[in-house]
């Protein structure tokens, strides 16, 4: 074998070289069979090929987190926050009609909406409303924000006890939708809220 030491031997087996070692101390010559060189190739290939698909796989998963908020059910929502909260009054739904003349809205800014209100005897509330589009979540919130003023305005002579509802009052927003609720427990509103903008 030329003299070779056979722990150099035992290294050329490890990396797969296949072959005859010839010309003693003049060198060495090294002879690969062309199916190993295959099947190597054959292996990259794989491997790449799954690295690419994980990629998309990954790109395509983000992208559909990002739409949740999109995608939002309205009515589901309002009922979700209905079922997760502790009220004090009847809450009935109202039709969107009613609600956007409430909230002074129109459907050029409302795309979908479902609201819950009580009996008058209380301030106690439930409204999800979903935008058109951007500058539509502004004209909503802006309109939750003066239902609000405006049931201060009437509570604090009317029923100052309830006042601390008011106080406590939940609004949140995601995406192009915005939720408000009015009742007697703001940390159980707040965790239902959170839980039913999630989609």
């Amino acid at each position: 074998m030329g003299g070779l030491p056979a722990r150099k031997l035992h290294g050329f087996r490890q990396l797969g070289v296949l072959g005859r070692i010839t010309g003693g101390k003049a060198g060495l010559a090294l002879h690969f069979k062309k199916s190993e060189v295959k099947e190597s190739l054959k292996m990259k290939r794989k491997h790449i090929g799954a690295a690419l698909l994980l990629s998309v796989c990954l790109a395509f998963g983000l992208a559909a987190c990002g739409g949740s908020a999109q995608d939002i059910d309205v009515t589901a929502a309002a009922d979700a926050i209905r079922s997760g909260t502790t009220f004090t009054d009847d809450m009935t739904k109202t039709e969107t009609a009613n609600a956007e003349r409430l909230y002074g809205l129109s459907d050029d800014v409302v795309a979908d909406a479902c609201v819950y209100i009580g009996t008058g005897a209380t301030p106690e509330e439930i409204a999800v409303w979903k935008a058109k589009d951007e500058s539509g979540v502004e004209t909503i919130r802006s309109a939750v924000d003066s239902r609000l003023d405006a049931q201060r305005a009437r509570f604090t002579d009317y029923n100052p006890e309830q006042m601390p509802k008011l106080e406590s009052a939940v609004v949140e927003e995601s995406g192009n939708v915005v939720a408000l609720c009015i009742s007697a427990d703001s940390e159980t509103a707040q965790s239902a809220v959170d839980a039913a903008l999630k989609g």
